[in-house]
């Protein structure tokens, strides 16, 4: 009888400890739904007053002379996969994409400018940006 009633308490404790795990994952899910709510919130944000600023921009830059006669700047965004992420948001999917801006001028010297999206470093060319990227993106 004796045996019966220790495997009963370690049943006991096994099941309280799998309802208390089972609870804090619940709280922690609801707790990342809402922190990624949040997330996207303040990213259509920061895209809305990015492209209100670029219109600003294009708008200053088509300003009538008489020397110029090529459109204004020109923004390009181009959603980049990212090798080892994925639609879950895991590590080890691969269908994760960047937009990057690309920066440019049509009838200007200038050279084209691609920008880290997570740590702003600038680039000259596009395939140096996308390892770069991909391992900023690791990186914590």
């Amino acid at each position: 009888m004796q045996f019966f009633l220790l495997k009963v308490e370690v049943y006991q404790a096994d099941f309280n400890t799998e309802r208390e795990e089972r609870s804090r994952m619940a709280a922690d899910k609801q707790q990342l739904s809402e922190e990624v709510h949040r997330l996207r919130a303040r990213n259509q944000q920061l895209l809305e007053d990015m492209e209100s600023l670029e219109r600003r921009v294009n708008q200053e830059g088509r300003r009538p002379t008489p020397e110029r006669s090529s459109p204004g700047p020109v923004s390009n965004f181009s959603t980049l996969p990212s090798p080892g992420r994925g639609i879950s948001g895991s590590s080890s999917a691969a269908n994760r994409g960047v937009n990057l801006p690309e920066r440019t001028v049509r009838g200007s010297s200038e050279p084209r400018q691609f920008t880290c999206p997570k740590c702003y470093k600038s680039f000259m060319e596009l395939g140096p940006l996308e390892v770069h990227v991909n391992q900023c993106l690791d990186s914590p």
